[in-house]
């Protein structure tokens, strides 16, 4: 978990092993959850897609934007056309909700 002391705020919650965790909507995990689940499972939420190789160094991925913060979703190489990429990772509190310095990028 990384803490901001001068926003007041967490912005970066990340597993020592994603793959015991789940999401609450749609009970997704890492390595096992597919592109395809959380674009139906999220559909009624903003999504914002990085499937060009820019979501972060190289990779490709989609963010959640909710009422109450970001969900990260890192896959697995490129978006098939059929939406079946499989999630690397999840990581709460990036994104959208948290400047380049406090998570981390500069």
């Amino acid at each position: 978990m990384t803490f901001n002391p001068a926003s007041g705020r967490v912005v970066t919650i990340r597993p020592d092993d994603p793959s015991k965790y789940q999401t609450y909507i749609g009970g997704l995990r890492a390595g096992s959850a597919l592109l395809k689940f959380v674009e139906e499972a999220y559909a009624k939420y903003s999504l914002k897609r990085y499937y060009d190789n820019d979501f972060g160094q190289g990779a490709n991925g989609l963010v959640v934007v909710g009422p109450g913060g970001s969900i990260g979703f890192s896959l697995e190489g490129n978006p098939t056309a059929d939406r079946l990429t499989t999630i690397t990772d999840i990581v709460v509190g990036e994104g959208v909700h948290a400047t380049a310095a406090e998570s981390g990028c500069s």
